[in-house]
């Protein structure tokens, strides 16, 4: 059987024309399920292959009612060249009360009065520099106030009082009050017959008030 040339070219070109076809189509596919065969298929994890991630947590043993101090607000900048400032907070101190609001030393214009916690203290009135008396006592306080009663005289320098204010056995009362400064200290009522008081500061406790003199 006798073939013509030109039918023998045509064949060859329509073969080879189908053979690019079919390289461009494979490719195309590739790279679609985006596969190429220039990547590494092992530098490419599996989307079959689950990824595990591990965290640690570690507790820490901190009391109740208290702050870890190594927990640290991620959302506040921190400058490690930049001092921390620690607030301490601290409760407000409770006012003295029952005997303990009048225990101490007291003083005033030319006298002064000691009154200790075991219930006993001395008392020391003037009158100017020249007279006065000091005498020891007994106390005791309940919710009404103070109560001090006068035992022995210690000690007298010139005409004492006068008066006989001071004598064994005289009681006085005392009772904490405010000042417009609002300074506490304590009127003590019944120093003389004519019920005249006395007023008393305690420095240690309460500061000094004008009432108690220069």
């Amino acid at each position: 059987m006798r073939i013509d040339q030109p039918d023998i070219r045509r064949n060859r070109t329509r073969l080879a024309r189908a053979c690019v076809l079919g390289s461009a189509a494979i490719a195309l596919a590739l790279t679609a399920t985006g596969c190429s065969p220039d990547e590494n298929s092992s530098a490419t994890p599996s989307p079959s292959t689950p990824v595990v991630v591990t965290s640690t947590v570690t507790e820490s043993e901190t009391a109740p009612g208290t702050t870890d101090p190594t927990e640290v607000d991620s959302a506040a900048p921190v400058n490690p060249g930049t001092p921390v400032n620690t607030v301490t907070a601290s409760a407000t101190p409770k006012a003295p009360s029952g005997a303990d609001a009048f225990t101490g030393a007291w003083v005033g214009h030319t006298r002064d009065m000691n009154l200790n916690a075991d219930g006993t203290g001395d008392m020391s009135v003037s009158i100017g520099a020249a007279d006065g008396e000091k005498w020891a006592l007994t106390w005791s306080a309940d919710s009404s106030g103070a109560t001090m009663t006068l035992g022995e005289q210690i000690s007298k320098h010139g005409e004492g009082l006068g008066d006989n204010s001071m004598h064994a056995g005289a009681v006085y009362h005392g009772v904490l009050v405010k000042d417009s400064q609002a300074v506490t200290y304590m009127q003590m009522a019944g120093f003389t017959a004519a019920g005249h008081s006395l007023p008393w500061c305690n420095q240690d406790k309460y500061g000094y008030s004008r009432e108690c003199g220069a």
